[in-house]
C-alpha cells in the first residue's frame, strides 16, 4: 500500500500541475474555431472548478484508504448532507399538481424515448445514395422498440471529428396497428447523442455563455424583443449551429413522404442540443412551413439558455398550429438538469463545509438576494472524522433550505417531475408525474448521479406509456 504521506504528495503535484496548466490554456486568445473554443472553455471551467476544491480533496484520502471508487463515496458523502435540508425534497417544500396527458401522447414520448436511447447503441456502415453527407444506416445491437409504434431507421449522421455536431439518428414512426394519413403517431424523430465520449464531455464543459441573437434572428420575431440579451450555453449552442444544415436536409427529404410532425429528441446533453434546435426551426419555419408541426422531448437535459422563453414560445399566436408537446421531463434528484456552474459551485460549498472549509458562494447569495434569507443557512463546519456528522446535521437543519445563488441557465419546456414514491403502508414503489413551474424547481438542490441514467428514465417512461402513473394502473 502507498504511504499516505506520498498519496498526499502525488494529488497535491497533479492538482497544481492541471490547475496551471489548464488556466494556461484557457488565456490563449479566442480562435473563432468552435472546437477550439470548447476546448479553451472547457480548460477555463476545470481550471476554475478544481481551484476551489483542491483543499476538500486533499482530505478524500485521509477518509478512505482505498484507492478504488473515491468518487461514488464522496457523492454519497454529498448527498447525505444535502439530503438533510428541507429544499432537498420537494414534497415538504412544494405543493406539485399531478400532470396529465392522453395515451397517443404518452406512446409519442415513450417512442421518443427509445430513439433518444438508440442513438447512443449504433455500429454505423456506410450506404450509398441517401443524399445526405456523411450519412450512415443504423446497424446498431439495440434499436428502438415501443409497444404500438413501428420504427423505419432512416439515417444516421456521425459525430464531427471536433466533437462540435454530435451524433444524430432519425426515425420515422407510425401505428403499427392503424397506419393511415391520418394516424397521430405518424412523425419523424431526430434524436441527438448526449455524452458518449472525452469530446462530449469538453462541449459540455464548455459553459461559457454566447449571444443567440443572430442565431435566432430575435429581430424578426417581435414578441421576442424583451429578450433581446438572450444568451445560451455555448458548447451546447455550437452543436445546435453545427447540426442544423442536417437537420434541415433530413426535413426537406422527409416532407416528401408526407411527414407533417417532427420530434427532437435526447437525453441529457443531447436533450439540451435538441431543445436549442427546435427552437431554431420553430422560429425558421414559422412563416415557410406553417403546416408542420414541431415538438421537443427531452430526458434530463441540462439548463441552456439565460431566460425563460418557454411560455413566451407556447403563446405566440403564430406558432398555435406548428406548436407541438416542449416537455422537459427530469428525474427527482438528478443533478444534471441543475448543473449550470453557480449551482455546481453552491454543491461544492457543501462538499467543502464537510471538511471544515469556508463556503465559497455567500457573497453571490446575498448579491442575488440582497440579505440572505432568515430561513436559509450555510452548512456548519463540521469536525472531521466524527462519525454523527450527518446527524448533527440534521439537528441542525430541521425546517432550513440551503440557499442557492440565481440559476445561470434555464431549461427549454414544460417541467415534469419523474418521482418513485411508497405509497403509505405498501412496499410498492409508485411513479408520480407532476407539473413544476421553472422557479419552483430552480429552489430545489439535487446532487444524484444514478438517477440519471437513460435506465432509471426508460424505466419510468415505460410506466408512462402503460398508464401506470399518479396512482393509475393502466389508462
Amino acid at each position: 500500500m502507498k504511504s499516505l504521506g506520498f498519496r498526499l504528495f502525488r494529488k497535491k503535484t497533479v492538482q497544481a500541475s492541471t490547475h496551471t496548466t489548464l488556466a494556461a490554456s484557457a488565456a490563449i486568445p479566442d480562435s473563432g474555431f468552435t472546437f477550439v473554443t470548447n476546448s479553451q472553455g472547457a480548460s477555463g471551467a476545470l481550471a476554475e472548478f478544481t481551484n476551489a476544491i483542491s483543499a476538500a480533496l486533499d482530505f478524500i484520502d485521509l477518509q478512505d484508504d482505498s484507492e478504488d471508487g473515491p468518487f461514488k463515496s464522496q457523492i454519497a458523502r454529498l448527498e447525505g448532507a444535502v439530503g438533510e435540508y428541507s429544499n432537498s425534497d420537494v414534497e415538504s417544500y412544494h405543493e406539485l399538481k399531478n400532470w396529465t396527458t392522453t395515451e397517443s401522447t404518452a406512446t409519442l414520448i415513450n417512442a421518443a424515448f427509445q430513439c433518444a436511447a438508440s442513438v447512443y447503441n449504433v455500429e454505423p456502415r456506410a450506404t450509398a445514395n441517401t443524399g445526405l453527407d456523411d450519412s450512415f444506416v443504423l446497424h446498431g445491437h439495440r434499436e428502438p422498440k415501443a409497444f404500438g409504434v413501428k420504427f423505419t431507421e432512416m439515417n444516421y449522421l456521425k459525430p464531427s471529428i471536433g466533437g462540435t455536431a454530435k451524433a444524430m439518428g432519425v426515425w420515422k414512426i407510425q401505428s403499427e396497428t392503424h397506419p393511415s394519413a391520418n394516424d397521430s403517431l405518424q412523425a419523424l424523430v431526430i434524436a441527438i447523442r448526449g455524452t458518449a465520449s472525452q469530446l462530449d464531455h469538453m462541449v459540455n464543459i464548455n459553459g461559457r455563455s454566447e449571444s443567440v441573437y443572430d442565431f435566432f434572428q430575435l429581430d424578426r420575431h417581435q414578441f421576442l424583443q424583451k429578450f433581446d440579451s438572450l444568451s445560451a450555453h455555448s458548447g451546447f449552442l455550437g452543436g445546435a449551429k453545427a447540426l442544423i444544415p442536417r437537420v434541415i436536409d433530413v426535413i426537406s427529404q422527409a416532407q416528401s413522404t408526407n411527414v407533417k410532425h417532427i420530434i427532437l429528441t435526447g437525453h441529457s446533453a443531447g436533450g439540451a442540443v435538441a431543445s436549442l434546435v427546435f427552437m431554431k426551426l420553430l422560429l425558421t419555419f414559422a412563416d415557410k412551413e406553417p403546416s408542420l408541426k414541431l415538438s421537443c422531448i427531452t430526458f434530463g437535459a441540462p439548463p441552456t439558455l439565460s431566460a425563460d422563453i418557454t411560455k413566451a414560445l407556447r403563446s405566440e399566436p403564430k406558432f398555435r398550429n406548428q406548436h407541438g408537446p416542449n416537455i422537459a421531463f427530469v428525474n427527482e434528484f438528478d443533478l444534471v438538469p441543475r448543473a449550470d456552474q453557480t449551482y455546481i459551485r453552491s454543491l461544492i460549498d457543501i462538499y467543502r463545509s464537510l471538511y471544515n472549509l469556508e463556503p465559497l458562494m455567500v457573497d453571490a447569495i446575498r448579491k442575488d438576494n440582497e440579505k440572505v434569507d432568515e430561513h436559509s443557512y450555510v452548512l456548519p463546519p463540521l469536525i472531521f472524522g466524527d462519525k454523527n456528522n450527518i446527524e448533527a446535521i440534521s439537528k441542525l437543519n430541521q425546517g432550513r433550505c440551503w440557499q442557492l445563488p440565481q440559476a445561470e441557465y434555464n431549461i427549454i419546456g414544460d417541467l415534469v417531475l419523474l418521482r418513485k414514491v411508497r405509497e403509505e403502508g405498501n412496499v410498492r414503489q409508485i411513479l408520480l408525474a407532476q407539473s413544476i413551474s421553472l422557479l419552483d424547481y430552480q429552489s430545489l438542490v439535487y446532487c444524484g448521479i444514478e438517477t440519471h441514467s437513460r435506465t432509471h428514465y426508460g424505466e419510468r417512461i415505460h410506466l408512462l406509456q402503460k398508464g401506470k402513473f399518479n396512482h393509475n394502473t393502466s389508462w
